[in-house]
């Protein structure tokens, strides 16, 4: 809204200032397309492409990725956060987030999971889920509510499932975190998962049983994980805010 806002005011020769409009996920809607906008900053290949079929002009286009916190760029000491979080080290750690509402079967991927990895659960703003998991008190399980070093829980963990939200996956990408997606939802969520799974940025398991079996399957084979961080490596753009204003200036 605010860029078609903006956009409309140029039109109008209300102002004249520079419009750049960041695509914050790796699909396009055509809301975000405004006449008058002076650059697109896209996401990826892809995201230029489709801003393309939906009528930008190929010039005005940048791909730069989507911007994250400065947190996610940092390298942490693994040992020293496993021991701060609470958690045994040498074993394989799988982090469930799935946004702000707690979303997806997660007491049931859990029981899938706990009795072969650590499992460390995020659910955010959805209280009832908390007081619910809290009271299983299943082994091998850090149950958390909202939390605020979501980077360092990403630091220690070895995948993480997640719905495939354009900030929440590009944070997880940039650090080099294998993702396993849930639940998308209709819109971008699935653009975000089609574009990602075309360009083998991760999995989208059908079912419990097959989430249970492709994680056994990260923990048993960790070349396999190596090999798709290096699809992630040349695939994220990490300094996307860098870019992005080396661009407008």
């Amino acid at each position: 809204m605010t860029s078609e806002i903006a956009a409309r005011l140029k039109n109008k020769g209300r102002i004249n200032s520079f419009l750049g409009t960041v695509i914050t996920d790796f699909g396009v809607h055509p809301f975000w397309l405004s006449k008058g906008t002076d650059l697109y900053f896209a996401a990826s290949k892809a995201t230029e492409e489709l801003l393309i079929k939906e009528g930008a002009p190929a010039d005005n286009i940048k791909i730069c990725g989507i911007p994250v916190n400065t947190a996610f760029l940092e390298r942490y000491d693994k040992a020293e956060l496993l021991k701060t979080i609470g958690l045994k080290s040498g074993e394989f750690n799988v982090l469930i987030v799935t946004g702000s509402f707690g979303i997806g079967p997660i007491e049931r991927i859990i029981r899938a999971l706990y009795n072969e990895m650590q499992v460390l659960v995020v659910c955010a703003s959805n209280r009832k889920l908390y007081k619910r998991l809290k009271k299983k008190n299943f082994q091998n399980c850090l149950i958390m509510g909202f939390v605020n070093n979501i980077h360092e829980l990403m630091a220690v963990s070895d995948c993480i499932i997640t719905k495939p939200g354009g900030m929440s996956t590009s944070e997880s990408l940039t650090m080099n975190l294998v993702p396993v997606f849930i639940s998308p939802i209709p819109g971008q969520e699935r653009e975000n998962l089609k574009i990602l799974l075309a360009r083998r940025i991760g999995f989208y398991p059908k079912g419990i049983k097959g989430i249970r079996g492709l994680i056994s399957e990260l923990k048993e084979y960790p070349d396999k994980i190596a090999v798709l961080k290096q699809e992630i490596a040349a695939f994220i753009k990490p300094y996307a805010v860098r870019d992005i204003g080396d661009v407008i200036r």
